[in-house]
């Protein structure tokens, strides 16, 4: 280390140690870049006797809106989950282009009440292709007399 006067001295241990974990600081505060949050929380609600699964109103897309790949609907068995339906989006298919809190059509109609079940949807920005988000949510229902009249969905 050069002193006031421009010669040298060696530096003790505490300042080595200083000056070496402010050296890894600077390293990871400049060089290192954090990966960008992928997974999110989906929105489901009950509109009428269906179920809407959407994006939540919040979503802060580029564009506002967002292409669908995909769509996927889980039973989940203890740590366990089985697929029991999905709609995937992939060309040659027309792009499908959803806006947060638009209800994504599903075709799954067998829900049964008190069964754990979750739903999976990945989306992509059409103006930014390393954009590829996953949204899901675990939820159950209460269904009486063939119609769904509440919606158990987990926290966000």
């Amino acid at each position: 280390m050069i002193t006031a006067r421009g010669s040298f001295r060696r530096l003790t241990l505490g300042e080595i140690t200083l000056s070496r974990s402010t050296l890894i600081m600077m390293m990871l505060l400049s060089g290192c870049m954090l990966e960008k949050q992928r997974f999110y929380t989906a929105d489901i609600t009950l509109r009428g006797n269906d179920l809407c699964f959407s994006l939540p109103q919040t979503d802060p897309t580029q564009s506002g809106r967002v292409s669908l790949v995909s769509i996927a609907i889980e039973h989940r068995l203890g740590s366990q989950t089985h697929e029991l339906w999905r709609r995937t989006i992939l060309p040659p298919k027309p792009v499908e282009t959803i806006t947060p809190g638009q209800c994504i059509p599903y075709s799954f109609k067998a829900f049964e009440s008190n069964v754990p079940y979750t739903v999976a949807i990945s989306t992509v920005d059409p103006q930014d292709a390393d954009s590829k988000r996953f949204w899901q949510r675990s939820f159950s229902l209460k269904i009486s007399d063939g119609q769904i009249s509440q919606v158990i969905a987990s926290a966000k």
